[in-house]
């Protein structure tokens, strides 16, 4: 991901059905058994980066997902806009358009995950990344 300060990345998603469970789940990452392993996992994360994404259209479809496509609102286009014309990229039943919620680091402000890589308008400068699970 260019917008990353190393030459590789690693992204960590997780599902959550509001803040509220973004709080435990954050408590619970560095509690009990969990704490040894976050602290070295943080360790090693260096410059790492994070981003808050809420869903704005479709479904999260995360052991489905082999695609991202991060876009970027144009300077001087209006949210609306750019939504209306991002949301007709999304088929509901296999994609998801998410949207950046807090400034955690570098990065585009919306992310389009997919079983398969998209075309979007060069307007929204994609940048489309394969994932691959590591579970």
């Amino acid at each position: 991901m260019p917008w990353f300060p190393a030459p590789s990345a690693y992204l960590d998603w997780y599902n959550v059905a509001d803040f509220t469970s973004l709080g435990d789940l954050n408590d619970a990452a560095v509690a009990g058994a969990r704490k040894e392993p976050h602290d070295n996992v943080a360790r090693m994360a260096g410059a790492g980066v994070g981003g808050l994404y809420r869903l704005v259209a479709g479904r999260a479809d995360l052991p489905r997902t082999n695609a991202g496509t991060w876009l970027t609102k144009p300077d001087g286009m209006r949210y609306a806009g750019f939504l209306d014309s991002a949301i007709k990229l999304v088929d509901p039943s296999t994609m998801g358009l998410w949207q950046r919620q807090m400034t955690l680091g570098p990065g585009p402000e919306f992310c389009l995950l997919s079983l398969a890589p998209i075309q979007a308008p060069e307007a929204f400068g994609p940048v489309a990344i394969d994932l691959r699970r590591f579970i």
